[in-house]
């Protein structure tokens, strides 16, 4: 998808069964509905940073989908965005994504590692309809309640983590200055 694109249409991609790797730039704001949903042989998405949301069932019925990757700027994730996708196995939700739909994650089977790395919020009831997964949330963050680890439909497991430090860069050094022979 070229640098130009700016948001991905409801249902442009649709049933596109010869797709099986996309690459969405960060011009693109939104996915929009349906987006991408049984396009049978996906497997493999990369969302760039710049891209704010997923729209309701924009991945849905992906049955192959195994790989995703979420960019940091994500701030919400629409009804059933990913339901069904089958081959799903671990997904990140960046931290700053703050608003989920409903059945987001329903029907993943395969779904068995899910990371949250912002704060604690209620989930739809259905949210993991038929999972059976680990969630990890990070470690002595106060938002993450009893409250909100909940089932969602599903048989999930809560355990804590404690989040890695953002990498620095070393501190430029001068040359030790060199005598002329």
């Amino acid at each position: 998808i070229p640098e130009s694109v700016t948001s991905i249409g409801s249902e442009v991609f649709s049933e596109c069964d010869n797709l099986t790797s996309v690459t969405i730039p960060g011009s693109v704001t939104s996915i929009d509905f349906g987006s991408f949903e049984y396009c049978d042989n996906l497997c493999s998405v990369t969302i760039e940073e710049g891209v704010t949301g997923i729209g309701e069932r924009a991945f849905g019925c992906c049955d192959k989908l195994s790989s995703i990757t979420l960019p940091q700027s994500l701030t919400y994730i629409d009804d059933a965005a990913f339901a069904t996708c089958y081959s799903l196995d671990s997904i990140t939700i960046p931290a700053n994504v703050t608003s989920f739909g409903v059945l987001v994650f329903a029907e993943c089977t395969g779904l068995k590692t899910i990371t949250f790395e912002g704060n604690g919020c209620k989930l739809h009831e259905n949210f993991f309809q038929n999972v059976h997964a680990t969630a990890y949330y990070p470690a002595g963050n106060p938002t993450w309640t009893e409250s909100v680890m909940q089932n969602y439909g599903g048989t999930i497991t809560w355990v804590a983590y404690t989040p890695e430090p953002e990498p620095t860069e070393p501190e430029p050094t001068e040359p030790e200055p060199t005598e002329p022979e």
